[in-house]
């Protein structure tokens, strides 16, 4: 996993759409979290910002059986909803982890 996980990194842009709002960046490398999406349906996710205070927490959609990233430098909170929010689950995972989401009742982290 890791070396496609660093292929993936080489090949594709490391940015997130999501973090555009980022005007303070430091100094340091900034990591990412990345969030799969395996199901067939859009998921509602939502990265916690307690590592880059520039990044945005709001709640996106990811399509069906694809994957976004957010930069991130350390450990995050990654949370799911249903689309009438009566369902959530969540990890709580390291930067340059990939996080998966199969159900509600499955999410890896690897």
């Amino acid at each position: 996993m890791l070396t496609m996980y660093a292929r993936f990194r080489k090949t594709t842009k490391h940015t997130c759409a999501y973090n555009t709002h980022n005007n303070n960046l430091s100094t340091s490398i900034m990591g990412s979290i990345i969030v799969n999406n395996a199901t067939g349906s859009t998921i509602t996710v939502f990265v916690s910002k307690y590592s880059n205070s520039g990044g945005d927490d709001s709640w996106f959609n990811v399509p069906a059986n694809s994957r976004e990233s957010w930069s991130r430098n350390g450990w995050e909170l990654v949370a799911f909803k249903n689309s009438n929010d009566t369902t959530r689950a969540g990890v709580y995972v390291p930067v340059e982890s990939t996080v998966t989401f199969h159900s509600f009742s499955n999410i890896s982290v690897a």
